[in-house]
Formats: structure tokens, sequence, C-alpha cells
């Protein structure tokens, strides 16, 4: 097909042939269409009448296709990206030019290029958007930067953790060994300790998903005895309680079906008992009694959180049971290579491990967060929403959104001291607190434009000067996960930051301890602008964490990491 119309079109508007002026990569789309009602995607254009429409668009661009560079292919998978063809001139064409589009993206090796290009492909035909993109993202081989080979990687995960949720093993499989192989590549030590955790989890759930056998009938339905099996594969193994308390309840095991429908009433409950709770609480230990391996573990963490919620309102005999209890599961799951809950260094003040066993949830809102340091101090949450991982939770934060945890004793750090977590920005544009307590006083994380992130602390109390800010000297680069940890050294007197895991600057400290201030601890604002992004394993020791330690905590809970 000769598209003569809209090579005519071409002309007159002046899109032509890319050239060594134009090989900048735009940020957003130069000729952004209307907002308009969604059209239903139609079928992909046949095999011959796509070669024909590849051929004209390659005899059009003979100079971009002939380049070899990745920013040209970059800019080339923009400007594709951009042209609007006449309806007139076919859908074989239209689907030539995305399709082509997104193949230059994989040639650049941009995952958000590929990304913006199979959601153009994908609403415009019926295409699988998980597994073109993957296959994309497998095929990059050259890349602009070493930013770009991780957000590839991140890319990747991202895809397994996706994969994982749905129940679709053998994909997300694929897709975390295809990052760990690419991670390997780079030489990534810390990208690639995420890939093969994620790779691991992935084989693992999808061996035990695959003993379930058939779950539905021939219509579709799933029966009693399937929702039992289901619902314990999800609680038990996948620690995914949210989606199977609700098929423990519908199963046939009488005594799972009790236990899953008296948590889904006492959770929708706006105030429950906590009476209530600590009977939940041993319900499921004495289930987990039973027990072995990997049910055992995720059912003893379950059961935690609800001891950890019983703390504040039972009475002392009972609370003194609920905190044996909670110790006895701290131990028996030290050990567990599976359950995200004990890999952490000990002595912790406060500690965050963003599970859902450790979130309060009002229906579908989450409305607290409990903190597993052993401290019992927990935090109300302001929007923040729960986001899954391959390898369980994080939290999101909008801008608006924020934990309060108050002003407990335990948090008064003025010695030693280490704050340490997963970050993930995806807005760098104003100054934000990821985690506030007092500019002048215990510390303050502040996120700067640049990606730089400073560690504030003084003795002026509050947020009062005097004060000094110790800045971790490698900027957070956007939608990316880091682990940052730093480490106030009042022994040494030194003030110590970590990025993943590795030592990344070593300043004085000026001050021989911090003040006592009157703030509270809160996670995603403070005293500048709220924070946008994730967070994750948010923890603080009243302590300075050697390098083993905090290089420990980093391998144990990177999986997942997209």
């Amino acid at each position: 097909m000769i598209l003569t119309r809209w090579l005519a079109l071409v002309a007159l508007i002046g899109v032509v042939p890319l050239t060594a002026a134009d090989t900048a990569p735009d940020a957003t789309p130069r000729n952004p269409a209307p907002a308009a009602a969604k059209a239903k995607p139609k079928p992909v254009p046949g095999e011959a009448a796509v070669a024909d429409a590849l051929r004209t668009l390659k005899a059009t661009y003979r100079a971009d296709f002939a380049r070899r560079k990745p920013e040209d292919h970059l800019a080339f998978a923009g400007h594709l990206l951009d042209l609007t063809p006449p309806a007139s001139d076919g859908e074989a064409m239209r689907y030539a030019i995305l399709h082509e589009a997104c193949e230059q993206a994989a040639k650049a090796g941009d995952a958000e290029m590929i990304r913006r290009g199979i959601t153009e492909l994908a609403a415009a035909y019926t295409i699988d958007p998980v597994a073109e993109r993957l296959r994309l993202l497998m095929q990059t081989r050259e890349f602009v930067s070493l930013e770009a080979m991780q957000a590839v990687i991140a890319s990747e995960l991202e895809i397994a953790a996706q994969e994982i949720d749905g129940d679709d093993y053998a994909l997300a499989s694929k897709a975390a060994h295809a990052a760990e192989e690419l991670a390997r590549s780079g030489s990534d030590a810390t990208a690639l300790g995420n890939a093969k955790a994620t790779y691991e989890r992935s084989r693992f759930l999808g061996e035990e998903y695959a003993k379930l056998g058939e779950l539905t009938d021939l219509l579709g339905n799933i029966s009693d005895e399937g929702s039992s099996h289901l619902g314990a594969f999800q609680c038990f193994t996948k620690n995914d309680w949210s989606a199977g308390l609700a098929h423990l309840a519908a199963g046939s095991d009488e005594m799972l079906k009790a236990l899953a429908a008296g948590e889904l009433m006492l959770a929708s409950s706006a105030a429950p008992a906590a009476e209530q709770q600590f009977a939940l609480a041993e319900r499921w230990w004495d289930l987990a009694q039973k027990q072995r391996g990997d049910p055992r573990d995720g059912i003893l963490a379950h059961a935690y959180g609800w001891y950890r919620r019983s703390l504040d309102g039972v009475p002392p005999l009972v609370r003194s049971k609920a905190e044996r209890r909670s110790e006895e599961i701290e131990r028996l799951l030290a050990t567990s290579i599976r359950h995200p809950l004990m890999h952490y260094p000990p002595g912790a003040a406060f500690l965050l491990s963003c599970e859902r066993d450790t979130l309060i949830m009002q229906q579908d809102r989450l409305i607290g967060v409990l903190d597993i340091s052993g401290h019992g101090v927990r935090g109300q949450a302001i929007g923040v929403k729960p986001v899954s991982g391959a390898f369980g939770g994080a939290l999101a934060f909008d801008g608006h959104a924020h934990l309060d945890f108050g002003n407990p004793k335990n948090l008064q750090i003025t010695g030693s001291l280490t704050i340490a977590m997963w970050i993930n920005p995806t807005v760098l544009a104003e100054r934000r607190n990821p985690l506030a307590k007092s500019y002048g006083g215990e510390g303050t994380l502040t996120l700067e434009p640049s990606g730089e992130i400073n560690y504030y602390y003084g003795t002026g109390g509050s947020n009062a000067q005097p004060y000094s800010a110790y800045s971790m000297g490698v900027p957070l680069a956007a939608k990316t996960w880091t682990h940052i940890a730093v480490v106030r050294d009042l022994t040494s007197k030194h003030i110590l930051w970590y990025r993943n895991g590795a030592l990344a600057s070593d300043n004085p400290a000026p001050y021989p301890s911090s003040a006592v201030s009157t703030l509270p601890l809160l996670i995603g604002s403070g005293y500048v602008e709220n924070f946008i992004g994730e967070l994750d394993e948010i923890g603080i020791w009243p302590r300075a964490l050697s390098e083993g330690e905090i290089r420990q905590m980093v391998e144990a809970t990177a999986a997942g990491r997209h």
C-alpha cells in the first residue's frame, strides 16, 4: 500500500525523517490527543498488510532505520509515536508505526519508552500487553546509561510482581529470570539479589499453586473444597490474607471457615475489642501448632499481627500472655527463610515491615500501621495506600498522605542511632520529608529536588537551630527502589550514609548528643512538603548499626523492588 495522502501530509507539515538535530527524546508527546471516549481495541491486521506497510515505512525513514546508536533509536521511537497518520491510510500502517516504535524503544534499551509504546499499541489493538512488553524488555542489549539498564531490570521485576499477584507463575518466573540475567551481565549485586529472590519465590509459589490442581468446574465455578484449598494457599503460603480469607470463609473446612468469617467480621468493625483481637490471635496460634514449614510460618506471622493489635486494650495478665506469644513467634520465625518478618538487626526502637499482617484496615481503607519492634507503637494512617510487591507489601504516599506515630519515649533518642528504609520516590520537584521527627532534635530526612537526601539533627529542640545537615552524596533516582541508611555514631563521632548496603559518605558529627523534641514521628510528612512515592522496611535503632548488619538487611529485604 502506497500512502500517498499521508506522505503528502508529511511534506506539508514538515514531518520528515529525523536528522542529527532531532535525536533528543521528547518527554511529552508533541501532538497530544484530546480527551475522548476509549475506543475498543481492534484485531491485529494481517501479516501481509503489515509487512507491506512496514516496507513503505522503512523506505520513508531509510536513514533513521540505518542508525545504530541507542540514543538514535530512542529519538526515532518517540518520533514514530508522535505520528498520527490519517485513518484512510489503513490500520496496517497505524499498527506498523506503533509496533516499530516499540521495537526501536527496545533497541534503545529504554524501559519508559517501551511502556509508552506498548500502552498505545494495546489501546488500539488486541495484543497481550504484558507478554509483549516483557518480550521487548528481554531483547534490550544496549543502554545509554547504567540507570537505563537498571530501569529495564526494575520493569522486568515489576512484571514478575504483577504476575505473582495474578497467579501466572510461569510468566513471573520468566520475567524474574530475565532480570537476573541482565543484572548478572551488568555486575549489579543489589539488582541480582532482588531478581534471584523474586525468581526463587515465583518458582516456589508456582510449584505450590500447581499442587492445588483444578479448582473450578466446567462452568467456571469453584467448589467449596476448591475455595478451602485456594484460601489456604493464598493465606498460609502466599501471605495474601486479604484475598485468601474470603475463600476460606466460603470453603468446606468448617474450622477454617469459622476462623476466617470471624476475622472478616472483626476486621470490618470500626472499633474491635482488644479481647476479641487476642482471642482471634489465640485461635490462629492453635492452628499453627498443627502445621509445618511455610504454612506454619505464615499463620504464626498472621497471629503475631493480632497479638500486637490487642496489647493496649487487654487486662495486664492477658497483655503479658500476648507479649510472651509475640516473643515466641519472633523466636520461631527467626530462622524462616521465606517470611520477611524477622530479617532485621535486633534492638529496633521502631520497625515497620509494611506487611499485610501489620496493617489495620477498615473495609478497604488503611487506618493504622503496627510497629513490629516489640514496643507496641501504632501509627494513624491518613490517605496512605498499601501496595503489593513480589515479596510482600509497601506503602504508597501521594503528596497528601502520611503516618503519625506520636511522640513515644522510645523514639526520643539522643545518642547514637540508625535510620534505614527502602525508598522509591516518584517526584523530585520539591523538598519533601519521607521521615521527620525534628531538625533540631532526634533527626529528620529531607529529599531535595536534585535527588540528594539529607539527614538533620541538632541541639535546638523541635525544628529550631542549631542543627546540621549531612548528605548521602549520591542522588536518588525517581521511580527506582533504593535502600538508604544513615548511622549517627556518637561514639566515634561520625555520620555515615549507606546506599544499597555500601558506604556512600562519612562526615564528622559536631554534636555529642541531640535534643529531645516534643514533635511526633511522621512518615511521609514533616516540616517541608509531603513525600510522593513508596516506602518500605522503615526502621530506627537506638544504636549505630554496623556495615555488615546493614548489608545483611539489604540482602534479606531486597526482593520485589520495582
